[in-house]
Parts: C-alpha cells; sequence; structure tokens
C-alpha cells in the first residue's frame, strides 16, 4: 500500500503545479502517448517510463508503479494475444466517463470526445475523500474478482467495466482523491458512489 500513498501524493502535488488539473489517464488508443499522460508506458512513442510526470513529482523509480505482489502476467499477456499492448504495472487512474462528461479523476484525450482534450480538476471532484483516485487492477485470474476476466490493459481504470484486484486478502488497495490510500472490496470499487466523481 506504501506504493500507492505515494503515488496519490504525487498526483494532488501534480494537480498544485498544474493549476489544479489532473493528468491524462494514459489510455491504450489510437491516439497514442500523450505528454500530459499520468504514466509513460506505451513502447515506441518517444517517453521514458521513468520519465513519467508522477514519478518526476515525487522523485520516484518505476518500482512505484508496480506492488510487490502483482507476479503473474498472465492477464497481460492475455491482452497481448489479444491484440493489445503489455502494461507491465499494478496502479491505474480512475478513467470513469460517459459521453457528455469526464467523472473520474483523469483529464483525457479519449473523453468524452475522443481525440480532443478535456481538463479534470480537482476542484470539480465532490466528495474527495469517497471517489476513487487511483486503483490496483488484477493481472491475472487468480487475482480477479469472481467471473472477471478483464485484465490491466492501459494507465486508466474505466468502471464498471474494469475491476480492481483481489490479490491482498480478497481486497485490493486504492487511493482517494484525498490523498488517502485503503484496501476495499471489490464490490465497494464497483460501486457508483466510489468512482463517479460528479456526485
Amino acid at each position: 500500500m506504501s506504493n500507492l500513498k505515494q503515488l496519490g501524493a504525487a498526483f494532488l502535488l501534480y494537480c498544485d503545479e498544474n493549476e489544479d488539473v489532473f493528468p491524462t489517464g494514459a489510455a491504450a488508443s489510437t491516439l497514442g502517448a500523450q505528454p500530459e499522460d499520468w504514466i509513460w508506458w506505451q513502447l515506441g512513442m518517444g517517453f521514458n517510463v521513468g520519465q513519467s510526470p508522477i514519478l518526476v513529482a515525487i522523485k520516484a523509480s518505476t518500482n512505484s508503479f508496480r506492488c510487490p505482489m502483482d507476479r503473474d502476467d498472465s492477464g497481460r499477456k492475455a491482452v497481448v494475444n489479444a491484440g493489445g499492448q503489455f502494461y507491465g504495472f499494478s496502479y491505474t487512474v480512475n478513467g470513469f466517463a460517459d459521453t457528455t462528461a469526464l467523472k473520474g479523476a483523469a483529464s483525457s484525450y479519449a473523453a468524452p470526445v475522443a481525440g480532443t482534450y478535456t481538463a479534470q480538476k480537482l476542484a470539480n471532484i465532490r466528495r474527495p475523500s469517497e471517489k476513487i483516485m487511483l486503483a490496483e487492477e488484477p493481472a491475472s485470474a487468480a487475482d480477479a474478482p469472481p467471473g472477471s476476466t478483464v485484465f490491466l490493459d492501459d494507465g486508466r481504470w474505466a468502471p464498471p467495466g474494469n475491476v480492481i484486484t483481489i490479490r491482498h486478502n480478497k481486497r485490493g488497495n486504492v487511493n482517494f482523491a484525498d490523498g488517502h490510500a485503503q484496501s476495499v472490496d471489490y464490490k465497494f470499487a464497483s460501486d457508483t458512489n466510489h468512482f463517479d466523481t460528479s456526485f
């Protein structure tokens, strides 16, 4: 959980230094990597993961991006076999959106209109102590909730389709928009009250 606490502090610092605006979600899209992405994970895009804006904010290493308990890459390999890219990290930012607005904690080039940059501000997050900002997603069937076959595929957690892991005693670690980290049940994370930041 210490990685998530560190990353949560980095996100708040990033917002403080960028006019209250969150970084973008680092989605695997046809637009590719963007300078505003929180994590520069996409290979061949001219970015270095070690220079990701969030790491630079806290002068941390790429070890901060992966949970020490995250040891099984079988889900990540399944994503690659299905034509996706290999996302080798454990944590993702809340990129929830609908066709009208961003409702997660990430700015976006993908939502609500693909290809158009939309800024998400920390001040727009309602009840930040209850809203998930960062999530730890499953990387294999062994650490996925019952019935889930969705695994990490990019730097963005997009509920309700994306879920959190259960690798920590049937719970997953999350970080909230006020910066505190906590271990929660996957059902807690799938509740709109905890990922829709608009209310």
